[in-house]
């Protein structure tokens, strides 16, 4: 359900629709949750390959990630809930298998074990909101509720009462400031397998009893519920247990709705509409509509991985058989694929492409449209992207955020220079992928606009938040300026690994040597909110920077990303 959110400032919608995304924005902001750090206590549904700690058991790992269509921690459950309030994950204590009872002897990985409640934090920094998602695994092993033991001075953790509450006992004592919250279990079935039917009952125990137990715990400890099972919509599974991505999205979705305030549900409500279309959308067997590794687009290319994607698409690495030769291939997610006006948004970026010739910019090499859907095939560009560098080796020296820079207000200019001017409208860092040879390639034109001097403002709001300029949230029209402050933002999260977030964001003063005091100056300048008191193009930028280069005697430097 997330996935639009994932990108829902960043690519262009129904025209219906963006308004209320702009709304989202603003609610999300000042949601309770934003910003806030989210732990998760799980079993198997909530692992994923990277995610858990060193030496877990973990159930999707990159075999099970292939045959779930889980990418990333955006495709799971988890990653969905809390990007959709705006937080960070802080741990996943998820184990693979693992209940919530267990001996009394040797406990971990237990639910309840000591192990697995106290290490919901990372040195200093506590969680401020815990999610529990287990109990699946008592259930379908049988396990005795007996509460009767619960009310003994010696707990029996082999009963699900007793642990579920020493559990809870355990997480509260050790996190008293975290809002906790106890997921029910739910329902599974499998698309796959029509004759599988959910069994309610294990060891003549219904699923019923214990979520009535699970509510009980959660009420005797103040912690939270939310409350899954009472939806009855099962989630979509690969084998009657684990959820796919249309399963992952589900639980996302009932989690995000009991965690929810009045107003989010009027977001989780478009975005349920927009996934019960991708369930019945995702049935038909047409390649072309169903892009995927192994997939030979349009008899000749074969699509190899996924590399990126966004709300409304997927770009992947092709070969184009006939050559041998690497491509990208830029395609319409399924949320979208009969949408014309998002379909409509990928040719025009295409098409903007294909009239522009400068180095750093893609080759369009084929717009094809079949079937309410397509897909445009680029130049393969090879590298890292900017974000990707920074989030490996963290904030980058002051020469080389100069120089890669530089190269974007080259490549900016060239866009502002056109007739009419093209805004690009969404510098960042994920946008720009630095080669092995030190050179900054364009990668992504979704939201690039011409600039028209009849229009008091931009006819949808876009943008990504943090980066984005106070004006490109619907108060003016988006210029060149509006690039400049984006590009602004782009060098302080490179210079100083600090990502902006948020609608209000401002630059710190991070600087601790001469150079670094040099450079914040610049980013200050381009990202004041009045556009006249930013630098007025690309080139007067460019002329400043290229100051601060001689001024500070500052060499290229490849290599190693580090300091």
């Amino acid at each position: 359900m997330n996935e639009i959110l994932a990108d829902c400032f960043n690519d262009t919608l129904l025209k219906s629709d963006y308004e209320k995304q702009c709304k989202f924005i603003k609610w999300q902001y000042h949601n309770k949750y934003y910003g806030k750090q989210f732990s998760i206590l799980g079993d198997s549904i909530s692992t994923l390959a990277g995610y858990n700690p060193k030496g877990y058991k973990v159930f999707f790992d990159e075999s099970n990630c292939e045959k779930a269509s889980i990418h990333d921690m955006n495709d799971t459950w988890w990653g969905k809930v809390i990007e959709f309030f705006g937080g960070e994950l802080l741990v996943n204590n998820s184990w693979s298998g693992s209940c919530v009872t267990g001996s009394n002897a040797t406990l971990f990985p237990s639910g309840c074990s000591d192990e697995r409640t106290s290490c919901l934090h990372i040195n200093s920094v506590k969680p401020d909101v815990i999610i529990i998602y287990l109990g699946f695994n008592d259930w379908a092993n049988g396990v005795v509720l007996d509460g009767t033991h619960f009310l003994e001075e010696s707990l029996d953790l082999s009963y699900f009462v007793c642990a579920y509450n020493k559990m809870l006992e355990k997480v509260t004592s050790n996190y008293p400031n975290a809002e906790i919250w106890c997921c029910t279990l739910n329902t599974t079935y499998m698309s796959t397998n029509q004759r599988f039917k959910f069994p309610y009952m294990h060891g003549g125990i219904h699923i019923e009893e214990y979520n009535r137990e699970i509510k009980q715990a959660a009420n005797n400890y103040n912690c939270k519920i939310a409350d899954l099972y009472k939806y009855n919509t099962p989630y979509d599974t690969i084998d009657s247990s684990h959820p796919n991505a249309d399963g992952m999205n589900t639980l996302a979705s009932l989690v995000i709705k009991e965690m929810s305030t009045e107003k989010a549900n009027d977001f989780t409500s478009f975005l349920d509409a927009v996934e019960s279309k991708t369930l019945t959308d995702s049935d038909e067997d047409d390649d072309f509509k169903n892009v995927d590794v192994g997939t030979i687009l349009d008899g000749k290319y074969e699509i190899l991985k996924l590399v990126g994607q966004s709300a409304t698409s997927k770009v992947f690495l092709a070969k184009l058989l006939s050559l041998n030769k690497l491509v990208a291939v830029k395609t319409l997610n399924v949320f979208y694929k009969n949408n014309e006006q998002v379909r409509q948004a990928l040719i025009n970026e295409a098409n903007i492409l294909r009239q522009l010739e400068f180095p750093a910019i893609p080759n369009v090499l084929e717009i094809v449209e079949k079937n309410d859907n397509a897909f445009i095939v680029t130049d393969y560009i090879e590298g890292e992207t900017l974000d990707t560098i920074v989030e490996e080796w963290g904030a980058q020296s002051v020469e080389k955020v100069i120089d890669w820079a530089i190269q974007l207000c080259d490549i900016l200019e060239y866009l502002h220079s056109q007739e009419p001017p093209i805004i690009y409208r969404d510098v960042k860092p994920a946008n720009f992928m630095l080669q092995p040879n030190g050179i900054i390639k364009v990668l992504d034109f979704g939201i690039a606009r011409t600039y028209k001097s009849s229009k008091a403002a931009d006819t949808n709001c876009l943008g990504t938040s943090g980066y984005a300029p106070p004006e490109q949230y619907g108060s003016a029209q988006t210029d060149r300026r509006s690039d400049i402050y984006s590009l602004g933002m782009t060098m302080y999260n490179i210079c100083f690994g600090i990502a902006p977030k948020g609608l209000d964001f401002k630059v710190a003063d991070q600087a601790q040597t001469a150079v670094e005091k040099d450079l914040l100056t610049v980013i200050k300048k381009c990202t004041q909110l009045n556009p006249n008191d930013r630098y007025q193009s690309c080139m007067e930028l460019k002329n400043e920077l290229d100051y601060l280069k001689k001024k500070g005697h500052l060499k290229k430097k490849f290599g190693l990303f580090k300091r």
